[in-house]
């Protein structure tokens, strides 16, 4: 079986799945700041922050995944031809700069928040004599859920990806 919807079905697959995987990211992050805010400052967001921060997380990760469709990057068939991705088996200068950049804002900085809120929800907690959820379960998601694909990424950007099974890449 193999993709039947052309070069343009790819571009706009890769682009759909890269922007819900961003925002997915990006939103675990902005719950995290979220709930710092709820536990930490006592006070609750207003309508329009929360409604600016979910614009925000959309508009983030569009544009990200959007540099692919403009050049910073490719977006191209998996190696079983089924659905469509970012290339990850160039390795050449556009590609690990795009994945390093992509990496930093959209991988980093989201676990970084999130360690840092919960962090300081869990210090809260523990002052208080009150634990009112595992402040680790969140992060450990993301890093168990996008941790290894980040991995295979940035190792095929830094090693030839030939010898690796189609079925991992």
């Amino acid at each position: 079986r193999y993709w039947p919807y052309g070069s343009d079905g790819c571009q706009i697959h890769g682009f759909q799945g890269f922007v819900t995987a961003l925002a997915s990211i990006s939103s675990s992050a902005a719950v995290a700041w979220d709930r710092y805010h709820h536990y930490c400052t006592r006070s609750k967001l207003q309508w329009s922050t929360t409604i600016s921060m979910v614009i925000f997380v959309w508009v983030f990760s569009a544009f990200w995944s959007a540099m692919p469709l403009l050049g910073w990057g490719e977006y191209d068939y998996e190696p079983l031809r089924t659905c469509c991705t970012l290339d990850y088996t160039k390795g050449d200068r556009n590609f690990v700069t795009f994945l390093f950049a992509m990496a930093i804002f959209n991988f980093v900085i989201p676990i970084f928040i999130m360690l840092t809120a919960y962090q300081s929800i869990e210090q809260k907690f523990k002052k208080s004599g009150q634990f009112k959820f595992n402040t680790s379960l969140p992060v450990k998601t993301l890093v168990i859920c996008w941790g290894p694909y980040s991995l295979l990424c940035f190792y095929a950007a830094v090693e030839n990806v030939t010898f690796i099974s189609p079925k991992l890449r």
